[in-house]
């Protein structure tokens, strides 16, 4: 039988699929003074911070890429070389914990807390597990100007990262993040 957690993830994992995403929160930032609309090609480099490999496995940093490509394509933008601009992706990750006994009050009931900024269903009646473990992920996307060695665009998206997720479920939300942080790109 499994344990609370599992049933909680596995819980979490179908109520995105029933009810949509948007347990991605994403954000951009822009450099002062950089026209975006002045770059016209770009290419992928090593970032200089290290990936947690556990979820960033090839395989899903090969589908980040192309959605950074299609995202930048879609804008006019094409992958070439020497490009204007170098774009660097990684995944930090970080665990976190739900204490059930002394639950955060934010912004309403502990479900809704849980669902909104963890993408977690939570119900106590399910066992006397007081505090869950979770990991949250933080996809960082650079564009580094070549010819001014100097970022001028930053986009992070945030979200409950799962064990085992099924592989659809990884492209959508791996969609939803990269979608989101561009969404303010010209």
């Amino acid at each position: 039988m499994p344990n609370t957690l599992q049933l909680l993830l596995l819980l979490g994992v179908l109520s995105e699929l029933v009810v949509g995403c948007g347990t991605v929160k994403t954000r951009s930032h822009k450099a002062a003074g950089v026209n975006l609309l002045q770059y016209h090609t770009f290419d992928f480099a090593e970032a200089k911070d290290q990936s947690d490999l556990r979820f960033f496995t090839p395989t899903n940093e090969a589908r980040v890429k192309a959605g950074i490509r299609t995202e930048l394509e879609k804008r006019g933008l094409r992958l070439a070389e020497p490009p204007d601009l170098k774009v660097c992706v990684y995944l930090k990750t970080k665990t976190k914990t739900f204490d059930e006994a002394n639950p955060s009050l934010e912004t309403g009931s502990l479900g809704s807390d849980l669902m909104t900024y963890y993408g977690l269903l939570y119900d106590n009646d399910w066992g006397t597990q007081d505090v869950v473990s979770y990991q949250v992920g933080t996809l960082v996307v650079h564009a580094v100007d070549v010819r001014q060695n100097r970022k001028v665009w930053e986009g992070i998206a945030t979200g409950v990262l799962y064990r085992h997720p099924p592989e659809k479920q990884i492209e959508v939300r791996i969609h939803e993040a990269v979608s989101g942080m561009f969404k303010d790109f010209p």
